[in-house]
C-alpha cells in the first residue's frame, strides 16, 4: 500500500497557538549549544549490585496507634 503526501502540509491554526508555539521554540532554541559538553562520569559513586538483605513479613512491624 502506497500513500502519497504532499511534500508540505499547511495547517491554519489560532493566532494565539501559533505565538505560544513560537515562544517555546524559541526558548528551548537559545538552551541549544553548538559544542554540547561531554557526560563526565569519572566522579560517579560505586554500585553495589547486589542487595546485601531481604526484609520478609517477619520483620515489618505494624504502625501503633498510641
Amino acid at each position: 500500500m502506497r500513500c502519497d503526501l504532499p511534500d508540505q502540509v499547511v495547517f491554519d491554526i489560532h493566532p494565539d497557538a501559533k505565538r505560544n508555539f513560537d515562544e517555546k521554540a524559541s526558548l528551548l532554541a537559545t538552551s541549544l549549544t553548538p559544542d554540547p559538553q561531554l557526560f563526565d562520569d569519572s566522579q560517579s559513586f560505586p554500585i553495589a549490585p547486589h542487595v546485601p538483605e531481604a526484609t520478609g513479613n517477619d520483620k515489618i512491624v505494624a504502625e501503633s496507634n498510641v
